[in-house]
């Protein structure tokens, strides 16, 4: 007969292992820090007040966008002369597309490379991280109705095409047709526009009171054609104190026509 297998000797843990055993040696916990507690509350206070400031600028941005891109509805560009078939506007997702860019075309810009929709906020170029696009284009398919109205006529065709535009115009709500109209628009000429274009010119300064350009030492107004997304946290003032630089002037260089070289160098006029 084969013989008898030896014995498990490895211990048994759950065997000795007793349920809701009383924790001993546990820390004391060290008594409040009323310094720590005054800090970590200021803390608190501040990331509040930091949010708050946060919330109010992006309220501020988006109806600065939202106002921008109601103005360019006045300054809607007309059928490219170079596309006849622009001029054709059909009842059609196309057709809502090209709605949407004559209306809002001046002032909006899709780049394909970083995925998002770039806006002119009547000082530079900003992504549109609040749903701008997406309301312009409920917009958009909202003012078909008013096509409706502008077709004269108490005839049978007139009736006919009033009935059509004015059902179209209520088909257009729907979210498939909206982001029909967005996704199409992104693919416009006048609209798509690649990360180069953006900040392509190192000689102009954008300030928040203008664009400064150092071609011609002096402040121009801002532009969306400029394309700039950059915007310094200082405006010009040409009658700024600079009693410290010009200091520093004299003293690293004594003589007038190098030390105004080097002014200009430097880009102060």
């Amino acid at each position: 007969d084969a013989p008898a297998p030896a014995a498990d000797s490895t211990p048994n843990d759950l065997a000795s292992f007793t349920p809701h055993a009383p924790i001993r040696n546990m820390p004391t916990p060290p008594p409040p820090d009323p310094d720590r507690e005054r800090f970590v509350n200021a803390v608190f206070d501040r990331a509040e007040s930091w949010a708050e400031a946060q919330i109010a600028r992006d309220f501020a941005l988006e109806a600065r966008l939202e106002r921008e891109l109601e103005a360019s509805t006045s300054t809607a560009a007309p059928a490219s002369p170079e596309d006849p078939d622009e001029a054709i506007v059909n009842l059609t997702d196309t057709g809502n597309m090209r709605r949407l860019v004559r209306r809002y075309g001046v002032n909006m810009r899709y780049c394909a490379p970083w995925a998002t929709w770039m806006l002119w906020d009547g000082v530079r170029w900003v992504r549109d991280v609040y749903g701008v696009v997406t309301r312009a284009a409920i917009k958009t398919a909202l003012a078909i109705k008013k096509e409706a109205l502008a077709v004269s006529g108490s005839d049978e065709d007139a009736t006919k095409e009033r009935k059509a535009i004015t059902a179209w115009s209520t088909k257009s709500e729907s979210a498939a047709k909206i982001s029909a109209m967005i996704e199409l628009a992104q693919t416009h000429r006048r609209v798509g526009v690649v990360p180069d274009a953006f900040d392509r010119d190192p000689l102009r300064v954008n300030l928040p009171n203008g664009t400064f350009c150092l071609r011609i030492g002096g402040l121009i107004a801002h532009d969306p054609r400029f394309m700039i997304t950059k915007l310094a946290g200082a405006a010009y003032d040409p009658n700024a104190p600079r009693a410290l630089w010009l200091a520093f002037l004299e003293a690293a260089q004594p003589a007038d026509e190098i030390r105004a070289f080097l002014q200009r160098l430097a880009g102060h006029w």
